[in-house]
């Protein structure tokens, strides 16, 4: 209902060229990344899915995972990835099912064939849905995304 394809088709074929075009970037996949919180994480998570070839990193923070049911089918038409990289955050404080759909959306991954290498899931006990939990983990996730240090 967010008209999120749309959104994400705008990233790939508009915007991300425009950049590549007007800016000194590295353009490959290995160097592009989609990461976003709560709703954002999941239109990152769905955009990271839907175009391997475009974002090779992605980072779903809080993710909304209980926003479409079509989410599990998504996952297993889209999940089975070799050179994605998919860095999963929640927190033990965001609310009923958060934990839990996060978990079940990396063991389906793990199904579906995604390198376990390439998938790290983490659950802050003291974590809750806002923007300091999110900030606090970032350089983390940034860290592990792009084999930082």
């Amino acid at each position: 209902g967010g008209k999120g394809e749309i959104y994400i088709d705008f990233i790939v074929n508009t915007l991300k060229p425009f950049i590549n075009q007007n800016y000194r970037t590295k353009p490959q996949q290995k160097y592009t990344g989609l990461m976003g919180s709560s709703l954002g994480g999941l239109i990152s998570y769905y955009g990271g899915l839907k175009y391997p070839d475009t974002f090779g990193k992605i980072g779903a923070l809080s993710t909304s995972f209980w926003f479409s049911s079509e989410v599990e089918n998504f996952t297993k038409e889209n999940g089975n990835l070799k050179k994605v990289k998919l860095f999963l955050l929640v927190g033990e404080r965001e609310g009923e099912g958060m934990v839990e759909d996060t978990k079940k959306i990396e063991n389906l991954l793990l199904e579906t064939g995604f390198k376990a290498k390439n998938l790290t899931s983490k659950i802050n006990s003291e974590g809750e849905h806002n923007e300091a939990f999110w900030k606090s983990e970032f350089l983390e996730i940034i860290e592990w995304l792009y084999n930082i240090k």
